[in-house]
């Protein structure tokens, strides 16, 4: 019984710590690039489509639709639609990567926090050099939550009564490198 207990809290731990560390402390001091084949400017809010790409230090974000939301001038929030939305970002510069994908992603810029939503998942993967990449974690949930400035990780939604959500976690043992 402790060592079932144990056991638990050493994965519970394991899945939180493998995944809060996902940005280079500079990416989120980076501008923002935005390309897409068109794009349509209102009063508060910009919206890309086709092709969209944006890309902010490290990060990169793909979807089909991007809509811009700007107070003062400056963005505030990114929601970016697609089938699916991808994003990658470098961990550990030249070593791994974090990749994530969803239907819908809502980046908040000023909070630091990207919400996925829709098939949402994300895993690891380290650059061996040769193309291919070794896979690592990976978490599959309907909604995947990254707040940056707290570094926490949350899986799974608020289902209504009766209805069952469920996180899907794979954890790799750690190869020697």
């Amino acid at each position: 019984m402790i060592k079932n207990i144990i056991y638990r809290i050493v994965v519970f731990c394991l899945v939180f710590t493998s995944f809060s560390v996902w940005a280079l402390k500079d990416d989120f001091k980076q501008q923002i690039f935005i390309d897409a084949d068109n794009a349509v400017m209102e009063q508060g809010k910009s919206i890309y489509s086709g092709n969209v790409v944006v890309t902010q230090g490290s990060m990169q974000l793909k979807s089909a639709r991007l809509e811009v939301y700007l107070v003062n001038r400056k963005p505030e929030k990114v929601v970016a639609t697609g089938n699916p939305v991808y994003m990658k970002q470098v961990v550990e510069p030249e070593k791994l990567e974090r990749h994530g994908k969803s239907t819908t992603a809502e980046y908040f810029i000023n909070k630091s926090l990207i919400i996925m939503t829709g098939n949402a998942a994300v895993w690891l993967e380290e650059n061996t050099g040769d193309g291919f990449g070794t896979k690592g974690d990976r978490m599959d949930s309907d909604r995947i939550t990254y707040d940056y400035k707290a570094e926490i990780v949350r899986a799974g939604k608020k289902g209504q009564a009766g209805e069952k959500t469920r996180v899907h976690t794979v954890l790799n043992p750690k190869q020697d490198r």
